[in-house]
Order: C-alpha cells, then sequence, then structure tokens
C-alpha cells in the first residue's frame, strides 16, 4: 500500500479527517464571540478557519489579547473552554463520522498498522467521541490538548517507542502539516479539495478512493 509503505504507526487527526465537525466547531467559536459585535465574530470565524489544529486554549487568548486587546486569565481560558464544550458537545455526537473511515480504519488494523490519533481537542473529549461514535477501539492511544501536536508527537514516539520516520500523520490543516514536519514525520492531507497550503503534499479525497485505489 503505497500511501503507507515503510511505515509502522498510521496517525489521525480528528476533526474533519475522522469526524465531519469543523462547522460544528466554527459555529461555537462565532457564537461565544458574537457579544462583541459582527466584525470580531467574523475575524474569530476567519481565523478558525484558518487555523484548525491549534488547541481551544490557545485560540482564546489569540481572540482575547490580538483581536480585542484585552488580557485574558487562566480562569477566564478555562471558562470559555467550559462554554464552548457545552455548545458543542451533543452536535459532535450527532456529526456524521466522515465516509468510509470506519472501512479504512478496519482494514490497515488487519494489516497490522498500529494507529493513534492526535487532535487538538482535549483528550477526555476526544476519548468521549470516539467512544461514542465506536471508533476508539481502532486506536491503541489517543492524544489531546491542552498539549500542542508536536508535543503529542513526541509523547507518542517515547511511550510506544516508535521513530517519527516510521510514522505516517494524516490531516486537513496547515497546523497539520507544519506539526508533522518539524518532527520529519511523513504528512498526508485529507479533504475533497487541496487548499494553497496543501498543493505539493500527498493527498487523499475521500476515503472510498484509498479502498478502492490501494491494495490494502
Amino acid at each position: 500500500m503505497s500511501f503507507f509503505e515503510n511505515k509502522k504507526a498510521v496517525v489521525f487527526d480528528f476533526d474533519g479527517v475522522l469526524l465531519e465537525s469543523t462547522g460544528i466547531k466554527t459555529w461555537a467559536f462565532g457564537e461565544l464571540y458574537k457579544k462583541y459585535g459582527k466584525e470580531v465574530q467574523d475575524k474569530v470565524v476567519e481565523y478558525q478557519m484558518n487555523n484548525g489544529g491549534v488547541n481551544r486554549a490557545d485560540k482564546f487568548r489569540y481572540f482575547h489579547e490580538v483581536i480585542l486587546n484585552l488580557e485574558i486569565s487562566n480562569s477566564e481560558v478555562n471558562s470559555l473552554s467550559n462554554k464552548f464544550r457545552e455548545l458543542i458537545f451533543e452536535k459532535l455526537k450527532l456529526a456524521p463520522v466522515t465516509l468510509f473511515s470506519s472501512e479504512v480504519l478496519s482494514l490497515l488494523k488487519k494489516k497490522e498498522f498500529l494507529l493513534y490519533c492526535i487532535s487538538a481537542s482535549p483528550t477526555e473529549e476526544l476519548n468521549e467521541i470516539l467512544e461514542y461514535k465506536k471508533l476508539r477501539n481502532f486506536f491503541i492511544m489517543t492524544y489531546g490538548g491542552p498539549n500542542s501536536k508536536e508535543k503529542n508527537f513526541e509523547l507518542l514516539s517515547l511511550g510506544e517507542d516508535i521513530c517519527f520516520s516510521d510514522m505516517v500523520y494524516i490531516g486537513d490543516s496547515k497546523i497539520d502539516l507544519i506539526s508533522s514536519s518539524n518532527k520529519n514525520i511523513n504528512f498526508i492531507g485529507y479533504g475533497r479539495d487541496v487548499p494553497k497550503w496543501g498543493r505539493g503534499q500527498r493527498w487523499i479525497h475521500n476515503w472510498k478512493e484509498l479502498l478502492i485505489d490501494y491494495d490494502c
């Protein structure tokens, strides 16, 4: 299977790659900042759309300190994070799993690839949704926020004794590409369209393409 040739571990992002959830989170950030006016709300939404893969605590700090020019305490960040979770959690449970992703995970596991999930979502929340969607058992370990993705790649490598060169990371954001590239981990993009930052990268347009075109 040429996408994963000579690799031991296939590491997946979550939002937008395994779950159709990016729109839900963009909406929720907009809702939280609607009270500051449409101009601020639009900037928040634009930032979110261009910076998937950044953990939400860092996003809240950016929204306050850069967009609003206001200081924000750790307790305020935690409060916003809790409100954000309240807005999204039930919607995430209703969001569909990306088409054919379950079949791909099953095939990769049968082929004895080691499967992991690294996401910007808080680890507890990530595991709850994976369990609810009956995806958690595919993964040996999951790694989420508040750690950065680069930190989680380090934890995976050390904890599972897997070299970065033996991993491939499947993501859908520029941060996913940067984080994996900084660790010399091969990156594969996932999504219907290839964004400007993804040009020149290996790309999976849909999971069915992988099932049909590659000998799993």
